[in-house]
């Protein structure tokens, strides 16, 4: 029940109110009609003695004192930062717009822009192998983490080109590609293959949908599974929701922590729903107007397929930035590339204009992908600030 008294006297900032008996020691209270900010500091029976941390004149005895049932106390969050206050976490800033360059008695204001969001980029991964300490509550407090065998990196491409690790200690790679419904761009895919490179981690690149192909769309797959193949890519075709090539998927993934990823709307949130049937996993429309997915999965999640194999559930990407690379060892990430790089003339050959290039000479020979070339050059002038999204090299 909140507290309702009256003021019986006031010295300076004290004030003693009578008909209290329902506040609380260092209770939070709004004193005289003023709404003065005032806090309990004594209670004998039911009078309540105040420290008000406003001015007090004015005030009068007879006026009310209506407690909060809270303690006094502070907001803590993101937007504390950079902001001025008086006592009782009123920014300075607010109380000028309202009151003017004098702060105004009474005025009450929001603590905290909680609109803002900390920053944060967790040190640990899905994926990761750690040890644990059980506290006296009960709770789980990592110690220490291992080494990790490998793991999958990408660069944000909104305007903080944050990079995070999306998952650790990966024993496949699964890239959900779709020819239609949505576009997954040539670009994207390089680059994902490119990371997992690398980062020395296999991959399998899976042709989903296929059961909704029309003729140009598979001429499409062909085109892509011809190009993948001959870089040393495995590739599957399938069609989760006509039960095509899973059982295939099925066998590749035994025994492993798999990763899934991908566009949003490939069907990774279908596939995983097929293999591990009680999740439930909410899968989203493809929007009408764009062709591309919307987003249904928020952060990474892994899940136990059975015994040995773990199913890692990634967030729908539609862009995928590259980190750390030197551009000079980004042709190694080639692998189609590899066997060309000893015959070019140069040692420091860029695979760009120079006399006497092996790779350049494959191309013109079309023993190299024109569109992965293209992905070659776009990520070789990378300056950071594309976004990875559009299908650029096809």
């Amino acid at each position: 029940m909140v507290a309702q008294g009256k003021i019986v006297w006031i010295s300076g900032p004290a004030v003693r109110a009578d008909g209290m008996a329902d506040a609380k020691m260092y209770e939070t209270v709004s004193v005289g009609e003023a709404k003065l900010i005032g806090e309990v500091i004594r209670l004998t029976g039911d009078v309540a003695f105040i420290q008000v941390y406003e001015s007090t004149s004015g005030l009068k005895p007879g006026e009310p004192v209506v407690g909060t049932g809270n303690p006094l106390s502070v907001f803590l969050g993101p937007g504390i930062i950079g902001q001025i206050y008086d006592g009782i976490q009123r920014p300075l800033k607010d109380l000028a717009a309202k009151s003017g360059s004098f702060i105004g008695r009474g005025i009450t204001t929001t603590p905290v822009d909680m609109t803002k969001e900390y920053h944060f980029n967790p040190t640990v991964a899905v994926g990761d192998e750690v040890d644990v300490l059980i506290n006296d509550h009960d709770e789980a407090v990592i110690k220490f983490i291992y080494p990790r065998k490998n793991y999958i990196i990408r660069k944000s491409v909104n305007l903080s080109k944050e990079a995070h690790i999306i998952a650790a200690n990966i024993d496949l790679a699964v890239l959900i590609v779709t020819v239609i419904n949505p576009v997954t761009p040539a670009g994207f895919i390089d680059r994902f293959t490119v990371t997992a490179q690398a980062y020395n981690i296999p991959l399998l690149i899976v042709f989903n949908k296929v059961d909704i192909y029309d003729s140009k769309a598979n001429e499409k797959l062909l085109e892509f599974e011809k190009t993948y193949s001959s870089a040393g890519y495995r590739t599957l075709s399938m069609s989760v929701l006509e039960n095509i090539g899973l059982e295939d998927f099925k066998e590749k993934i035994q025994n492993k922590s798999v990763l899934i990823s991908g566009n949003s709307g490939a069907g990774k949130s279908t596939l995983i729903n097929a293999l591990i049937p009680n999740l439930n996993l909410k899968t989203g429309e493809i929007s009408a107007s764009h062709r591309t997915g919307k987003h249904t999965t928020t952060f990474a999640e892994m899940f136990d397929y059975n015994m040995l194999s773990q199913i890692i559930d990634t967030p729908g990407i539609k862009g995928f930035g590259l980190v750390d690379f030197d551009k000079e060892e980004l042709a190694t990430f080639f692998p189609e590339m590899l066997t060309a790089l000893k015959n070019c003339k140069f040692h420091n050959c860029r695979h760009i204009n120079e006399p006497g290039c092996e790779v350049l000479k494959k191309i013109e020979k079309n023993n190299f992908s024109k569109s992965r070339y293209k992905s070659y050059l776009a990520m070789y002038n990378d300056d950071g600030s594309a976004t990875y999204r559009k299908n650029d090299y096809q």
